[in-house]
């Protein structure tokens, strides 16, 4: 019997711990979450605050009403909001402004937002797309990364993965992920760069006339690669020589935006 009672007081320790868990389960959760977060903003990529950003893409609202907080990166897609990021709800096939509040309720810290929402920090923009690649812009004239820019009709992949290695050898360097080469998927690539990048390798895609354009004014590239004027998205183009038109805009960028102080001589578009 006393066998007993004594395994019963040793069954009843662990119980009583246990209990004490269950009960401060939801202090835990929190506890737990806040430490998630603090350890994203540690190895944020984005190393900007809600004001900065608002400053940077002329927040249209009274920004000062909420808490100046760090952002870890910004997310167009609602699923992968993570704790401390910033939802950028961009017009698709869906308007982005119906997920706001599945991404605060995944962790969002703030919202840009063309409209006034309650509840919620936000910063009112005229246009998210726009905001999202001015933030982008300027994120790269505050960091002064150098900026190398790789276009052309065929093997713009190939060719911006063989830069990245070698510059990788000597530099913290990242480049465009995947196919991350148009007006979303560039300034989403310059705001995920890790903090302390020396070179960014940007692949710039185009589709219809102009958009190199664009992408240069956002990237303002140090040097620029141009591998090959072919006949890819003829159905955008009315020929091969349209296609050319635009190519050469990122060069002319390279040489118009010199960084740095350094000389524009050495500011150049590749050849193939």
């Amino acid at each position: 019997q006393g066998m007993t009672i004594e395994r019963l007081g040793l069954l009843s320790q662990p119980l009583f711990l246990w209990s004490r868990i269950w009960y401060n389960e939801k202090n835990l959760k929190r506890a737990f979450g806040l430490l998630r977060t603090l350890r994203r903003i540690e190895e944020s990529d984005m190393n900007l605050t809600l004001h900065e950003v608002a400053h940077l893409v002329h927040a249209k609202n009274d920004i000062s009403q909420f808490e100046d907080v760090a952002l870890v990166k910004p997310e167009f897609d609602s699923r992968l909001i993570g704790p401390g990021d910033l939802f950028v709800p961009l017009k698709g096939a869906r308007d982005g402004h119906d997920f706001i509040e599945t991404a605060f309720e995944n962790g969002a810290v703030a919202t840009f937002s063309e409209k006034v929402i309650e509840g919620h920090p936000y910063i009112l923009v005229e246009d998210v797309l726009t905001a999202f690649q001015a933030l982008a812009a300027a994120y790269l004239q505050k960091t002064k990364v150098d900026v190398y820019a790789v276009t052309g009709s065929n093997g713009k992949t190939t060719t911006k993965d063989m830069l990245a290695q070698l510059l990788s050898t000597t530099y913290l360097t990242y480049k465009t992920q995947g196919n991350y080469n148009n007006e979303i998927g560039l300034p989403y690539t310059v705001l995920h760069m890790p903090e302390g990048t020396d070179k960014l390798v940007l692949e710039m895609g185009q589709d219809h006339l102009g958009d190199i354009h664009l992408l240069s004014e956002i990237a303002h590239p140090k040097a620029a690669i141009v591998t090959l004027i072919g006949e890819a998205h003829l159905e955008f183009f009315k020929d091969r020589s349209e296609i050319a038109k635009g190519t050469p805009d990122c060069g002319w960028h390279a040489r118009r935006w010199p960084s740095g102080g350094s000389s524009r001589s050495d500011r150049e578009c590749l050849p193939p």
